[in-house]
């Protein structure tokens, strides 16, 4: 939550969420995680029920999902950029499987089925909203660090890219699109016991974290990158995996 703030600001060129509003958001987030932990460790140690835990540690969770969802609406709200680039429409689906997750909570709490479906919420929190968040993030940073890396030393001095030009967003999308279909449907197959079904979610979802990492690999290779401008005098061509000094 707190890396994301700052993402989310920086490529969208919005103010930054007020200090002391971010600070409860987070408060609250570190404390369902304590309570989970430490909570779990207890109830494990002394041969309870999990039951209490998991109430306690889920509507702390819940309160800080609302929070997080009212600080980063801020952020889309008074955004300057107002077309958005691929992470950033790929980042709403992250946020939207946010919600789904605290939306899912309330349900399991109130039906008193948190425990028995705590691998469906987990997972869809995982996988829907951090891991997806990641990847879209990532997707972006290691373009602008890669035009950085290539780009920067000649800056002035030749003709070179615009960041968007090391990506080829429309070819990417469909790899993320089958990620997050096949995460909400691993979801919907844990809820109701369909293990066969989970596994094909499972091999969608490799398959799409696959072809995110091909098109990662393809920039760090300035694949798409148009020749006239792929390497420009005094331009070094990157790595794979890591910088140049």
């Amino acid at each position: 939550m707190g890396v994301s703030y700052r993402l989310l600001s920086m490529f969208m060129l919005s103010p930054d969420v007020d200090d002391r509003q971010s600070r409860v958001t987070l408060a609250a987030g570190a404390l369902a995680v304590a309570v989970t932990a430490a909570g779990g460790a207890l109830a494990i140690g002394l041969a309870s029920g999990m039951g209490v835990v998991l109430l306690m540690a889920g509507v702390l969770g819940l309160v800080s999902a609302a929070l997080y969802g009212r600080d980063i609406a801020g952020i889309f709200r008074h955004r300057k950029r107002r077309q958005l680039e691929l992470n950033m429409r790929i980042a709403t689906l992250s946020f939207a499987s946010l919600a789904g997750v605290a939306v899912l909570g309330i349900v399991l709490i109130s039906a008193d089925a948190l425990a028995a479906h705590v691998g469906a919420f987990t997972f869809l929190a995982v996988f829907g909203w951090l891991s997806g968040l990641v990847l879209a993030k990532l997707y972006k940073i290691v373009a602008f660090l890669t035009w950085l890396e290539t780009y920067g030393p000649v800056m002035g001095r030749a003709p070179t890219p615009r960041v968007q030009d090391l990506v080829a967003e429309g070819r990417a999308t469909k790899w993320f699109v089958i990620y997050y279909v096949a995460v909400w449907a691993g979801t919907l197959t844990l809820l109701v016991g369909e293990p066969s079904a989970f596994r094909v979610a499972v091999v969608a979802m490799t398959l799409g974290v696959v072809g995110i990492v091909r098109e990662i690999v393809r920039i760090r290779r300035l694949a798409d990158v148009a020749s006239p401008l792929r390497l420009p005098g005094g331009a070094v061509a990157p790595h794979l995996l890591f910088a140049r000094n």
